[in-house]
């Protein structure tokens, strides 16, 4: 009914291109409370010029469907709410007592690094202390046992012993006399 009566109002036009749209649309509610306020008219009403005023035909601000505040809208809101509000923590003021923590701990590290390097350093030398006094103590105690190997009597030894004490005495003297 619908295509037959678009053929007879718009002859010149040709015939109706967007049957695929209307398909569509036809069974939509906003279509059919156009079609509700089109019935209303008189005939002659009916037809639209792009020159004429649509709205005061039919109104597309419809205050009877109140519709819910888009996401976009309801964001806005949020931040000017949030602009209104006071202020509670100053992040200036927070930022610089980071900053200034932050400098705190940075000098304690500094100080704990150049402490450790002292130790350190303290340890190592006491240990080429302790290395060197256990080298002359070595060398003391060889020293001791050379002088005792001199000072015994290698007459009333057996051959075999005697031969033995002597490869010590050798031994000895090579250890504490040539060694550069």
């Amino acid at each position: 009914m619908a295509m037959k009566s678009y053929e007879e109002e718009h002859k010149k036009d040709g015939p109706f291109m967007f049957k695929h749209c209307w398909e569509v649309l036809r069974k939509e509610p906003k279509w059919d409370a156009y079609l509700e306020c089109l019935e209303d008219l008189e005939p002659d009403k009916r037809m639209f010029c792009e020159e004429e005023d649509v709205g005061k035909y039919f109104s597309l601000d419809d205050d009877a469907d109140e519709r819910p505040i888009g996401g976009k809208q309801a964001k806005e809101q949020r931040k000017k709410k949030k602009k209104g509000q006071p202020c509670i923590i100053d992040l200036e003021d927070e930022l610089n007592s980071f900053l200034e923590a932050q400098k705190i701990a940075n000098e304690g590290r500094k100080e704990m690094l150049e402490i450790q390097r002292r130790v350190s350093s303290e340890n190592l030398e006491a240990r080429k202390l302790a290395h060197l006094a256990a080298k002359e103590h070595k060398k003391l105690v060889m020293l001791e046992i050379y002088q005792a190997l001199l000072m015994k009597e290698t007459t009333s030894m057996p051959e075999d012993v005697r031969s033995e004490h002597v490869l010590a005495v050798k031994c000895l003297r090579e250890e504490l006399f040539n060694k550069k």
